[in-house]
């Protein structure tokens, strides 16, 4: 995606108002989610960046979730996805082994990384958005 379409698209209110993992849910109908790890890497930072930059002033705590940098709102994309495709990878023998990250590691590793700003419930929203359905329609590879 030519990086004028994409900052255009970043820079409009569909990211405005909205959790970061809904608002990510959005951009990821728009923009297929590449297979590359650096793309996928250079495409949550754009997010990132764009969702807290027309975030941070204004908005209510269960927008911005305690986030209080672009940097934050990346880790937390980033951990957004891991969840996303431990929750919903296929075929199941393609998982690690074990079972898929339950709700309270999720909390417990965030919190570890964030212990004052996000609140559980937050996470545990995200969580449960994550859980009852996946990011991107379809197997993730």
């Amino acid at each position: 995606m030519a990086p004028e379409v994409l900052d255009e698209y970043l820079g409009g209110s569909t990211i405005v108002g909205q959790p970061i993992d809904i608002a990510f849910r959005s951009f990821l109908e728009f923009v297929v989610l590449p297979r590359e790890a650096s793309l996928i890497d250079t495409l949550a930072n754009q997010f990132s960046r764009a969702w807290y930059e027309a975030n941070k002033d204004g908005q209510p705590p269960e927008v911005l979730m305690g986030l209080t940098s672009a940097e934050a709102a990346y880790v937390l994309i980033f951990s957004i996805l891991m969840l996303n495709t431990d929750l919903h990878r296929i075929p199941p023998q393609s998982r690690r082994p074990g079972p898929p990250v339950c709700m309270a590691d999720f909390v417990r590793i965030c919190h570890y990384r964030w212990p004052d700003l996000i609140a559980v419930e937050y996470l545990e929203a995200i969580y449960r958005r994550l859980e009852a359905k996946a990011l991107v329609e379809g197997p993730i590879d």
